[in-house]
């Protein structure tokens, strides 16, 4: 790392940091160090031989006093009935892992591997469709137009920002204004352009008031972002 500018570090730092902070982040939340449980050292050879020599008829009492004490449910092991061979066969038959439902309206997803011609025009049909969506009724009344995304299609990252301010909405292009400057100095300190990435919302109309966007409002865009996602085939999302 001795190549990297420590100011240019340093200056990003700072610069997200005063993001947390218009964000509504005080500070960090403390965390008590979890109790460590202490035990008492015991001396094996001395305590063996204080006893004196182990009798394997002793050894035998022993566990068989142990096995009495045990709880039922540790000693009576005859009583669970076996599995039966449906059982056995239904689950190895399962899949290994469960297939998530899907939200209403939304398509399963799966990432393309698209050439850049194609990735282009059909991010341009995809915005068409959005910029004529009406599924949130409060943002499409209120809204100046839909921001749908901007940048490279064969972006190796994503940034997905929360929802479209005032700058954004009236410009059409997502994190513009103070949030796109402090997004710009973010990735002049990683040594990038902002060209070289993709850059999108959860949302593509802004909710009044710069609100948060509600659970069914993300809903309702999740087609569009996952779209988005599958057409760039990003590497890393931010």
């Amino acid at each position: 790392m001795h190549d990297i500018d420590s100011a240019s570090v340093r200056r990003a730092i700072v610069q997200q940091l005063e993001g947390f902070r218009r964000a509504g982040l005080t500070h960090w939340t403390k965390i008590a160090p979890l109790p460590v449980e202490t035990v008492a050292p015991v001396d094996l050879v001395t305590a063996g031989a204080a006893r004196g020599p182990v009798s394997s008829s002793s050894l035998a009492t022993t566990a068989t006093a142990r096995a009495e004490a045990a709880p039922p449910s540790l000693t009576r092991t005859e009583s669970m009935p076996p599995a039966s061979r449906s059982d056995r066969s239904s689950s190895a038959d399962a899949p290994a892992s469960a297939t998530l439902p899907l939200a209403s309206g939304c398509a399963t997803f799966q990432p393309l591997n698209l050439p850049r011609d194609e990735r282009v025009s059909q991010l341009a049909v995809l915005a068409e469709r959005v910029a004529a969506c009406v599924r949130c009724q409060e943002l499409a009344a209120t809204r100046k137009q839909t921001v749908f995304g901007v940048g490279n299609p064969e972006a190796k990252i994503m940034f997905i920002g929360e929802a479209p301010g005032a700058d954004e909405d009236a410009q059409g292009e997502p994190f513009v204004g103070r949030a796109g400057q402090l997004l710009n100095d973010i990735i002049n300190a990683c040594r990038m352009k902002r060209e070289d990435i993709y850059i999108c919302n959860i949302l593509r109309c802004r909710p009044p008031g710069n609100r948060l966007p509600s659970p069914e409002e993300a809903g309702n865009c999740r087609e569009y972002l996952d779209g988005q996602i599958a057409l760039v085939n990003p590497e890393y999302i931010v």
